[in-house]
C-alpha cells in the first residue's frame, strides 16, 4: 500500500465528501509516516494525496479532524508545525476527533497565529459537540 499525488483531472466530477483540518510537521511529513505533502516546487495548496488499499482509522488513510481544535490531539500546539483545511474525496470513515479518506485536497494553509484564531473563533460560535471537554458537561 502507498501514497501518491494524483491531478486534478482524477477528481474532476467528484464533490467532497468532507472538510476539514490537518496539521504536519515543520517539513508538511505527519506525524507517523515520512509521505512528503509538498509538489516537486515546495507547494502544498491545491496537491491531491491518494492511498490505494482499504481505509481504517489508526490504521491506514489520510487522517484529519472536522473541527480545528482536535487538531490538537494528534500533534502538539507548537509554531513551528503546519496548518492545512483540506477536502476530502471519494471513502469517508468518521470518528470521534479525525476522519480518514482515501484522497485529501489541501486547499488552504494557516499560519500558527492564523490557525488559532480559527480554533477560538469556532469555540466561540459553540462550534461544541458531546461537552467532553466542558466539567459536567456531557451530552450538551
Amino acid at each position: 500500500m502507498k501514497t501518491y499525488r494524483i491531478t486534478k483531472k482524477e477528481i474532476e466530477g467528484l464533490k467532497p465528501v468532507a472538510v476539514g483540518y490537518k496539521m504536519f510537521n515543520h517539513d508538511w511529513t505527519t506525524k507517523y509516516g515520512d509521505y512528503d505533502y509538498k509538489d516537486e516546487n515546495g507547494n502544498v495548496v491545491g496537491t491531491i494525496h491518494k492511498v490505494d488499499g482499504k481505509i481504517s482509522e489508526c490504521n491506514w488513510g489520510l487522517h484529519f479532524s472536522e473541527k480545528p481544535y482536535d487538531c490538537f490531539s494528534f500533534y502538539e500546539s507548537v509554531q513551528w508545525n503546519r496548518y492545512a483545511k483540506v477536502e476530502a474525496y471519494d471513502e469517508l470513515i468518521t470518528g470521534d476527533y479525525k476522519c480518514i479518506t482515501n484522497i485529501l485536497k489541501i486547499v488552504k494553509t494557516y499560519t500558527f497565529d492564523e490557525f488559532i484564531r480559527l480554533v477560538l473563533e469556532k469555540l466561540q460560535n459553540n462550534d461544541i459537540t458531546g461537552g467532553e471537554y466542558i466539567r459536567g458537561g456531557n451530552d450538551i
